[in-house]
C-alpha cells in the first residue's frame, strides 16, 4: 500500500482513539489524565512514588508482543502463501499484548464474569490451529519457533496456575516465549526470500 493511503489512515485511527477516550471521560466522569498519562506519573500525582524501573519486565514483554505482532503483519503483506496464517498469528500476539497491558485475564475478565481459564483456552485454541496449519502447509524454522515459543508460554501459564507469588519465573518464561514468537515473522520473510532466490536463476535459464 502507498504512503498517501497509510498516512491519512494512521491519522484517522489516532483521531478515533482520542475521540473515543474523550467521550469516555465525559460519560464516566473520569479525569482525562487518567487515560492520557503514564502509570508512574499518575502514581506520583496520587502520592505513591514508584521507581522508574517498576514493572520493567512486564513493560518489555508488552513491547515484544507488539513488535512480534507488527512483524507478523508485515510478513503477511510479503509472504502471500502464508498470509492467513501470519494474520492469525499477528492478531494473537496483538491480543496478548493488549491482555498484558490492561490485565484482561487477571482483572477485567473475572470482574465481568469471564474466567481466567477462558482466556487461556482461546489462546491455546489459536496456537493449536497455527501449529496444525503450519504442519500441513509448510515445515520450516517458523514451525520450530512456534513450538518453542508456545512451550515457553505454556510454562508461564503453568507457573501462574500452580504457584503463588512466582512472578519472576512466570514473567521470565512469558518474555522468553514472546521473544521467540517475535522471530517468526522475520523467519517467514527469510524463507520466502530464499525460495525466490532459488526460483529466479531457473527462470532466467528458461528464458
Amino acid at each position: 500500500m502507498k504512503a498517501k493511503i497509510l498516512i491519512p489512515a494512521a491519522i484517522i485511527v489516532a483521531a478515533i482513539i482520542m475521540l473515543t477516550i474523550g467521550i469516555a471521560t465525559q460519560v464516566a466522569d473520569i479525569p482525562m489524565k487518567t487515560f492520557a498519562r503514564d502509570l508512574r506519573a499518575l502514581s506520583q500525582s496520587g502520592g505513591v512514588w514508584l521507581p522508574y524501573y517498576a514493572g520493567l519486565l512486564s513493560t518489555v514483554t508488552i513491547m515484544v508482543w507488539a513488535a512480534g505482532s507488527a512483524m507478523s503483519f508485515l510478513a503477511a503483506t510479503i509472504v502471500r502463501a502464508r498470509r492467513i496464517w501470519l494474520l492469525v498469528l499477528g492478531g494473537l500476539l496483538l491480543t496478548m499484548a493488549v491482555d498484558d497491558a490492561f490485565m484482561l485475564h487477571e482483572g477485567y475478565g473475572p470482574s465481568v464474569g469471564i474466567p481466567e481459564l477462558a482466556f487461556y483456552a482461546v489462546y491455546a485454541t489459536a496456537a493449536a490451529w497455527l501449529l496444525a496449519y503450519s504442519l500441513l502447509r509448510f515445515r520450516d524454522e517458523s514451525v520450530l519457533a512456534l513450538i518453542a515459543g508456545g512451550a515457553a508460554l505454556a510454562a508461564s501459564i503453568a507457573i501462574d496456575l500452580s504457584f503463588e507469588g512466582q512472578y519472576f519465573l512466570e514473567d521470565g518464561a512469558k518474555l522468553a516465549g514472546a521473544l521467540v514468537m517475535l522471530t517468526i515473522g522475520p523467519v517467514a520473510i527469510g524463507s520466502a526470500i530464499r525460495e525466490w532466490g532459488a526460483i529466479m536463476p531457473r527462470e532466467r535459464t528458461r528464458r
